[in-house]
């Protein structure tokens, strides 16, 4: 299991110099969550207007001088492996629901299922060499 984590925060509002990379305590997910190891991340405009606190109406939520401490790690988008399923699994009520796989190469035939309005479960694409 994982000691610690890295992660992007940000204590204040401001420009991108406010950023700090931080390690920190790897989560126990609760009775009802996952937790995922995050191989990759994005940077979104979403997270860019959060440090900015912008737009200022966002502070009601974000909070209002600086970010409430829920609300300081950044990472909206990743992509990862689930590492942890607690009592999910145990007390199988999860249960992963896969309609139609298709290869990248067929990302378009993907796209055109899955605006049909027939599907069902998850649509899956996958990556050759992975």
């Amino acid at each position: 299991m994982m000691t610690g984590m890295q992660a992007v925060m940000f204590h204040a509002y401001g420009p991108p110099e406010v950023l700090v990379q931080a390690e920190l305590p790897v989560p126990v997910p609760r009775r009802d969550q996952v937790l995922v190891r995050v191989h990759a991340t994005t940077v979104t405009s979403a997270e860019c207007g959060m440090r900015r606190g912008e737009p200022r109406w966002g502070r009601l939520i974000l909070g209002p001088r600086r970010p409430r401490k829920g609300v300081r790690v950044l990472g909206l988008e990743f992509a990862g492996e689930v590492a942890a399923l607690r009592d999910l699994l145990a007390g199988q009520r999860l249960r992963v629901v896969i309609d139609r796989t298709y290869p990248l190469s067929e990302i378009v035939e993907a796209h055109r299922y899955v605006d049909s309005g027939h599907k069902v479960g998850n649509v899956v694409i996958t990556v050759p060499g992975d």
